[in-house]
């Protein structure tokens, strides 16, 4: 059973939170639509995008599966030959892939809470990246910049 005064902070948390989650709302309704319009445009799908430490994404463009995740003061992007995903939602790191990873202008923790436009935006970057770079054996290790180490 669960007590009234942890219903209670629980609902003392939501009226905490509800402005930033209403603010999250209304920036995805002004910007969200014209970043899914790119991403379709430029032949992405967006499985889905969201959550928080980390922000995630999955989908696919030219027979490949991509994972996006942002958290920290970076991001990432992998992607993979659609061929080698056998399973959705299990990825094949460390198999042959895409990847770059890159910092993300703000504080420490930014990227984590960075909005779901924003990671749209990235992914349609690193598709593009990815059509003009060939894919390496597993997940090459680079720096913020996505160069090699």
């Amino acid at each position: 059973m669960v007590s009234s005064s942890l219903l209670n902070d629980l609902a003392k948390l939501r009226e905490v939170l509800r402005p930033a989650l209403e603010a999250e709302q209304a920036q995805w309704a002004e910007h969200g639509p014209a970043a899914l319009q790119r991403a379709a445009t430029l032949g992405i799908t967006i499985d889905g995008v969201g959550g928080n430490c980390p922000v995630q994404a999955e989908g696919s463009f030219d027979s490949k599966r991509f994972y996006f995740r942002a958290r920290g003061d970076e991001w990432q992007f992998h992607a993979w030959p659609t061929e080698l995903v056998s399973t959705p939602g299990h990825l094949p790191f460390g198999r042959e892939c895409f990847y770059i990873e890159q910092a993300y202008e703000g504080g420490q923790y930014d990227a984590g809470w960075m909005p779901r436009h924003e990671a749209v935006g990235f992914i349609c970057d690193a598709a593009e990246k990815a059509r003009s770079t060939p894919a390496q054996p597993g997940d090459r290790e680079v720096d913020r910049h996505g160069s090699p180490r």
